[in-house]
């Protein structure tokens, strides 16, 4: 079989790669033809864990100069392409249509004896099929299900972990217009996972499961941070017991019951609005939908709140970020509840500072590039995200004259009063010994 991916980015790229492990032939375009000649070239712009072994599985992807050469001889054709989000909520399908508008003039001349099956891995939003895709294809002059099918494929990954969450699926999500494209892409699959867990369903359910599935992850992070929101300030009550408890619950589950900061990156917040946005336009309740996100933008401002109790209790005004993006692993910053924490304690006046091992050099001012400068110049060293890396701050015993600040209770086993979890926690005979002359002598000050 021939499969095409179209859109090669932090995503596409990785996907296309994966793909190839089905033996299929894989061929692959991106309009940035620069962006191209380097993935040609073996020259890639951001990481992925276990991308090599794709890479190296014999198997080459076949990189074209055009979507018609791409898709020449295509049976499954998957479009990996952006799809903005609009002030509404709801996401622009600007560039798939740009996209079918080529495959369209290309369906036209091909004798193809079976319907090519268009394969949308973006995300949408509900009613984006009935109501702008197949209407196009109309107008283009195709038919579905005799020139094309159509079939909406989202992957449920996260930047930074994209193979991964390729390779372990809990399940695949796959609405389609036939059965045909329903038997296709079940034999396309069984080809890749051993015993794939594929929820076939047709379009418009499809398109409400992709947002939905989201949207409920996003209610068990504020449930959870509403959680500790509630008790933080009683010292006799640990929210991580809490929510450990209610997590070992089968019905439940310990995936995002967890302490830590608000929902953030290029999925869930955006796939939480589109929801609301559809039902607001059909009409329905969007209350629960609004209550998250209003729990959300409370936790980023009682953290906030927290910096600066930190300043005007404790006399803390020199703050340090290890991390600004959303996660690690990956240089995405998008919708990052530390960078808008970091630019909200720079307006605020405070000395600000972070490192972060996976952005780009110059996203703000005061870089730093090592973890000794970055500990010796903080009062208070804030750990965005969960990280392997972090636990060099321990095993170098770097942190004996600055506070962690750990949301996210990754030391929980660790017991030290340099370590905090929430603010209430703080160790005040330690807070004094800290500020104290002698004590502050013996710290690098950057």
């Amino acid at each position: 079989m021939i499969i095409t991916t179209i859109g090669l980015g932090k995503l596409g790229y990785p996907m296309a790669e994966f793909l190839s492990s089905s033996g299929s032939t894989v061929k692959v375009y991106d309009k940035n033809e620069s962006y191209i000649k380097k993935l040609s070239s073996n020259k890639i712009e951001f990481y992925e864990n276990g991308l090599s072994k794709y890479k190296d599985n014999g198997n080459k992807l076949i990189f074209c100069d055009s979507i018609s050469e791409a898709i020449t001889h295509s049976s499954i054709i998957f479009i990996t392409v952006p799809t903005p989000s609009k002030k509404s909520g709801d996401f622009s399908n600007e560039f798939i249509l740009n996209v079918l508008k080529d495959i369209s003039k290309s369906l036209k001349k091909s004798k193809n004896k079976k319907p090519v099956i268009i394969n949308i891995n973006s995300t949408v939003s509900p009613g984006s099929f009935e109501n702008e895709f197949v209407p196009f294809m109309i107008n283009e002059g195709l038919k579905i299900n005799e020139d094309y099918c159509f079939v909406y494929n989202p992957y449920f990954v996260a930047l930074g972990n994209v193979i991964n969450n390729l390779e372990n699926p809990d399940m695949v999500l796959v609405g389609t217009s036939s059965i045909y494209a329903a038997k296709t892409m079940n034999k396309f699959y069984q080809s890749i996972y051993d015993h794939p867990n594929i929820k076939m369903m047709s379009l418009q359910e499809a398109e409400i499961t992709k947002l939905s599935l989201n949207a409920y992850l996003t209610l068990k992070i504020s449930y959870s941070n509403s959680l500790v929101n509630s008790v933080k300030e009683n010292p006799n009550i640990d929210p991580n017991r809490i929510l450990d408890a209610i997590g070992s619950d089968k019905r439940v589950g310990k995936k995002f019951i967890m302490p830590g900061g608000p929902f953030a990156g290029p999925c869930l917040p955006r796939d939480t609005y589109a929801l609301k946005n559809h039902f607001e336009t059909t009409k329905s309740s969007s209350v629960l939908l609004d209550t998250i996100n209003k729990i959300n933008e409370d936790t980023l401002n009682t953290i906030f709140r927290d910096f600066k109790k930190l300043n005007s209790k404790y006399g803390f005004k020199k703050f340090g970020f290890l991390g600004l993006g959303y996660r690690p692993n990956t240089s995405n910053i998008e919708d990052s509840f530390a960078l808008k924490l970091f630019d909200l304690c720079n307006g605020e006046g405070f000395e600000v500072a972070y490192l972060d091992h996976y952005l780009d050099h110059g996203l703000r001012k005061n870089q730093l590039f090592d973890e000794k400068d970055l500990v010796g110049f903080s009062d208070v060293l804030f750990l965005s995200y969960i990280d392997f890396k972090n636990k060099n701050l321990l095993n170098e015993d770097l942190y004996k004259k600055t506070i962690l600040w750990d949301i996210w209770y990754q030391f929980k086993e660790f017991k030290s009063k340099n370590i905090i979890h929430t603010v209430s926690s703080i160790d005040r005979e330690f807070v004094k010994d800290l500020n104290s002359t002698e004590s502050r002598s013996l710290r690098v000050v950057k």
